[in-house]
């Protein structure tokens, strides 16, 4: 599951990344376990993005699925 592609209601475009109302802030996270993983709050998406790819590098190794 950790290599799915993005589903078709995504509208950031980037897998593990969304905007949070409340907040006014970009979210990151990850699945691990069946369960998400928070990595944080961010003001600038690109960030945001860098964050998640990394954590789904270091976590899922050579099953990760890239943007």
């Amino acid at each position: 599951m950790a290599n799915r592609k993005l589903f078709s209601n995504n509208t950031s475009g980037c897998k593990g990344v969304h905007w949070h109302k409340r907040q006014q802030k970009w979210y990151a996270y990850i699945g691990v376990g069946g369960r998400n993983k928070s990595l944080g709050y961010f003001d600038d998406f690109a960030k945001a993005v860098g964050v998640a790819t990394e954590a789904r590098n270091q976590i899922h190794g050579q099953f990760a699925a890239l943007n």
